[in-house]
């Protein structure tokens, strides 16, 4: 006579049976989501350009990157229009007012690059309006790289940046960043040199210089014609030495200010204090 376990298990095994093929034909009705369909691939095309910039607020762009001896610029996306002018210059020695023959110019937006003749001419036919863009001279046997910063504005055909006076030196050699500042920010436009902004607690604003004033002179040299670099040299030098500037300001009026050069933490420090 069998256990009465034995009948109980025999009988639970017979129920089991049934239900376990009940939840497999279920399960098959249905399809699982390991076998759905794989989401469809993108192709990626390589050899497309990639944005390396982002382009500043306003209708002007220009990306800058402050490096040794100068700034970088960078042109950034095509402008929307196709409208482009005639951009020519001249470069001539600083001290002697000579052409400087046989320097490479280029322009940022664009691969077209020429050499100077005998008249240390050099003409752009294609530059691009309403956009900013930099033009770098290289001569570095004889003179320090210069980059000039241009604008034009829309409806421009021909626009001339004016004489680009080159200063002397080993265009290749890394030179010492100067410790002392004068807490100018420094443009030039129209061949002149210009304030553009002023570092808060620094010499020139403890001098009262401002947004827009004109740099006639430093230390005795005319700032109109020079460079980033050149400009650059003159402004920056030992710390706590003197820097005798000729300003002008925008109704006309000229004078003499003499700044003392600052470390640039030291400005920062003192801007911040209460």
């Amino acid at each position: 006579m069998p256990h009465p376990l034995s009948r109980k298990f025999s009988l639970g095994f017979l129920l089991v049976i049934p239900f376990c093929a009940l939840v497999l034909s279920i399960t098959m009705r249905r399809k699982p989501d390991a076998m759905a369909s794989p989401a469809p691939s993108v192709a990626v095309d390589e050899t497309a350009p990639v944005a390396t910039e982002l382009p500043q607020p306003g209708a002007d762009r220009i990306s800058m990157i402050e490096t040794e001896p100068g700034p970088t610029i960078a042109a950034s996306a095509a402008p929307a229009s196709d409208e482009t002018a005639v951009v020519t210059g001249q470069l001539v020695d600083a001290e002697s007012g000579a052409p400087v023959a046989g320097a490479l110019v280029r322009w940022s937006a664009g691969h077209e690059r020429q050499t100077t003749g005998a008249n240390g001419r050099f003409t752009f036919d294609r530059a691009p309006v309403k956009y900013r863009f930099g033009i770098f001279v290289i001569k570095d046997d004889e003179y320090m790289r210069e980059v000039v910063d241009v604008a034009i504005r829309r409806g421009t055909k021909t626009h001339d940046v004016g004489t680009i006076r080159l200063v002397r030196g080993d265009g290749r050699a890394e030179p010492a960043r100067a410790k002392g500042e004068s807490g100018i920010v420094h443009e030039l436009r129209d061949g002149h040199a210009f304030v553009a902004r002023v570092r808060p607690a620094s010499a020139a604003d403890q001098a009262g210089l401002r947004a827009g004033d004109r740099i006639v002179s430093i230390d005795g040299k005319s700032a109109d014609g020079l460079g980033f670099t050149a400009r650059s040299r003159l402004l920056d030098g030992d710390v706590d030495s003197s820097l005798t500037l000729v300003i002008e300001t925008a109704d006309g009026r000229q004078r003499t200010v003499v700044l003392k050069r600052r470390l640039p933490w030291e400005v920062a420090r003192a801007g911040v204090q209460p």
